[in-house]
């Protein structure tokens, strides 16, 4: 018992060995080669012209809108307009049948006629009486006549007030346009009975020029304005649709107006700005005239591109090149011993692909703008392309 025990161990003893003879480090073994740094691009720090810009979603607007509606009472004679083309000022919509109409217009001229000569009546029997030597008539007789005259007046000017209004009745039963614009179809057919009640005939829109109305934050607005206070001068501004198909409209336009109160839902001040609008005939195809074609329609949605006309020069660095963390932006800085450094920048608005940089950067030092995953704060790199540090101001 005593022997197999001291084999066990001897076999033990041997086997550890042999363990520990495999993990001698190997002296022949060679040398790890070393790391090169790795390589980045990076993009200088530039001073650039900037013309601040900003998009904003808006929707066009027409200037003025009309529903055609009817005056008087009657069946509706004509329609006078081709649905969905322009018309001009003055132009005749709908005819009213007019029958009725004239013929009250003849009923009032003749009342007047009787009118005028009852009063003619009444002035000659007046100047009779007058004439009548003093006491050859009672002062009853004379009262009387003096009483005749002066109802056969008022009832003249009634008889023609009559007239008027029945003159304004007949002009009714023609209804025009009351500006240019385009017209929409007609909600009423010919034959049937309109009046006043009946609702909108059709609706008439001015196309040119168009309105478009977009919102800005309030916070925006009263840091121009006080800009503007400062400068002691007022910053015009000119805005230029971007079309819902995402081409840019050939007309700018001109501010037009400022609300003059905060959305209080949204925290946002509504302006609006004016563009022409102009008509482009095109030759017709399958319909009986050309069509009138117009880039801006009422209800577009569209983009409104404001472009302050005063001219700044600010730092920037490209987008590429800016990290966010809990801290909030930063870049990755190279020195000038191809040293990573790690700098929290305050930006402004966005250029293009380019940001307006604040505070953090100074003009002229190096941003890694490629190879941001393989670099951290304090190591070496080497740079790719170093561009030149001379461009101190982009275009």
């Amino acid at each position: 018992m005593y022997r197999v025990k001291n084999l066990t161990q001897t076999f033990l003893l041997i086997v550890v060995g042999l363990i520990a003879g495999c993990q001698q480090p190997d002296s022949a073994a060679a040398p790890q080669p070393k790391q090169p740094p790795p390589m980045v691009t990076v993009a200088p720090v530039v001073q650039q012209k900037i013309v601040r810009t900003h998009e904003l979603v808006g929707r066009t607007a027409s200037v003025r809108t009309v529903n055609i509606v009817t005056r008087v009472e009657g069946f509706l004679e004509k329609r006078n307009f081709k649905e969905g083309e322009d018309v001009s000022k003055d132009d005749l919509l709908f005819i009213i049948e007019q029958e009725p109409y004239q013929i009250a217009v003849k009923a009032a001229e003749a009342l007047v006629s009787e009118a005028e000569a009852t009063l003619e009546n009444a002035r000659t029997y007046l100047k009779r009486v007058q004439s009548v030597r003093k006491g050859a008539v009672s002062q009853s007789d004379l009262d009387k006549a003096e009483s005749d005259f002066k109802r056969a007046e008022a009832a003249l000017m009634q008889t023609k007030a009559n007239l008027e209004q029945a003159q304004l009745n007949l002009s009714y039963t023609e209804i025009r346009a009351p500006f240019s614009g385009r017209i929409s179809r007609a909600n009423v057919h010919e034959g049937n009975l309109v009046k006043p009640d009946t609702g909108t005939l059709a609706t008439l829109v001015q196309m040119d020029p168009m309105y478009a109305l977009f919102t800005v934050n309030s916070g925006t607005v009263l840091t121009e304005f006080q800009n503007q206070i400062q400068r002691g001068k007022a910053t015009t501004f000119t805005p230029k649709l971007i079309l819902p198909n995402g081409t840019e409209y050939p007309y700018a336009g001109v501010e037009d107006f400022v609300d003059h109160r905060v959305d209080e839902r949204t925290g946002t001040i509504t302006i609006r700005a004016k563009f022409p609008n102009p008509a482009r005939n095109v030759l017709p195809g399958q319909a009986e005239i050309p069509h009138t074609l117009r880039i801006l329609l009422p209800g577009q949605f569209v983009r409104v591109r404001v472009q302050r006309d005063e001219v700044r020069t600010e730092k920037v660095i490209p987008q590429a090149a800016i990290q966010q963390d809990q801290t909030g932006k930063f870049v990755l800085v190279v020195d000038a011993e191809n040293r990573v450094h790690k700098r929290n920048i305050t930006t402004g608005d966005k250029e293009g692909v380019k940001w307006i940089v604040k505070e953090g950067l100074e003009v002229g030092e190096m941003v890694i703008v490629e190879g941001l995953q393989k670099v951290r704060p304090g190591t070496t790199v080497e740079i790719a392309s170093k561009p030149s540090g001379d461009n101190k101001e982009g275009a």
